[in-house]
């Protein structure tokens, strides 16, 4: 099978846009990792007992690529220093709908600006058009910036404790609303750039 590999794993290569993304597999009795590369054509798998940066270089496409990847907010991915890196919707939005399953108000709000953002993105995409106009592209960022911030508002962060070493262990709804402060260009590039994907799945894949 080593040619076939190689092959899918050339064009891969070559793809401006890529997918990343990795599950967890039992193998004789522990816990080892599947790697996935793909675009809308081909699909690399590959095997590692590791989940970060050594698992994702036994493929040998990411190490080197230099397009843009839609991965999640996994850390090793953002220690490949060649790509554009995007972040996937689909991962944001469950962790959007766990928080408003809390009750957390501003968790539903910028899950439905998300989806709204991607009708926008889609209608663009229907009409043949360059981009999202500026006006209504500006309205839904606008929204969103202000939702982060009232989140955070709500979820500040927690000071170090006395005599403790390290950083003071934030929630996950402090966390999360920074990693979507932080990470907005990333998380929002089909909003500017309207053929990017929004999911680390399809480009073409649908939510809402």
């Amino acid at each position: 099978m080593q040619p076939a590999v190689d092959a899918i794993g050339a064009k891969l290569s070559g793809s401006p846009v890529l997918h990343a993304d990795e599950t967890g597999v039992r193998c004789m009795g522990k816990t080892h990792w599947l790697h996935v590369v793909s675009n809308e054509e081909l699909t690399l798998y590959s095997h590692s007992p590791r989940r970060g940066l050594e698992g994702i270089r036994v493929a040998g496409v990411l190490p080197e690529y230099s397009g843009q990847l839609m991965h999640d907010f996994w850390g090793a991915y953002d220690k490949l220093e060649h790509c554009e890196h995007l972040r996937c919707n689909a991962h944001l939005l469950r962790e959007l709908k766990a928080c408003a399953e809390d009750k957390h108000r501003w968790a539903t709000e910028l899950s439905d600006i998300l989806v709204e953002m991607k009708q926008a993105r889609d209608q663009a995409l229907r009409d043949d058009k360059d981009r999202v106009a500026g006006k209504r592209r500006r309205e839904l960022e606008a929204r969103y910036d202000e939702w982060i911030t009232q989140g955070l508002a709500k979820h500040p962060v927690k000071p170090k404790s006395s005599g403790r070493r390290g950083r003071a262990k934030q929630s996950r709804e402090h966390n999360l609303l920074k990693r979507m402060e932080s990470k907005k260009a990333e998380i929002l590039g089909f909003l500017h750039e309207i053929r990017l994907p929004l999911t680390t799945t399809s480009p073409s894949e649908t939510y809402g």
